[in-house]
């Protein structure tokens, strides 16, 4: 399956998606059609993940989402999977902030690895 995604970067000149800018608004009509087909593919049973505020959506809810409403897509049965990944990364923060850590880069992105991994679709908004 290729991706609306891949084919609008393509369509638009894009090799690194290092070189969007906001001006490639299509680009988020692309990351929703990709969503939809995913809704569509997996008969709703799927869920999304919003960085950082760690919201999580539900099948039909995902349709038609806002820019930057969503972060990773899943499979419903990964929900239980999500939430302890989400858990642990809190705890592992809130110790950090204990001791005066702001922010670790290294358990972040420990995280963000260990979601991309999980994902069905990692979203891109512009």
């Amino acid at each position: 399956m290729e991706w609306e995604i891949d084919k609008e970067m393509r369509r638009l000149g894009i090799r690194d998606p290092c070189d969007i800018t906001e001006y490639h608004q299509s680009l988020n009509d692309a990351t929703r059609r990709d969503i939809n087909g995913l809704l569509d593919r997996y008969g709703g049973k799927i869920i999304g993940l919003e960085l950082w505020s760690f919201r999580i959506l539900r099948g039909e809810e995902l349709r038609n989402v806002c820019n930057f409403g969503i972060s990773y897509i899943f499979r419903e049965e990964q929900e239980g999977e999500i939430r302890r990944a989400v858990e642990e990364h809190r705890r592992k923060q809130e110790e950090l902030r204990k001791i005066g850590c702001a922010f670790d880069v290294e358990s972040t992105a420990e995280f963000l690895e260990r979601l991309g991994r999980l994902a069905l679709y990692d979203c891109l908004w512009v």
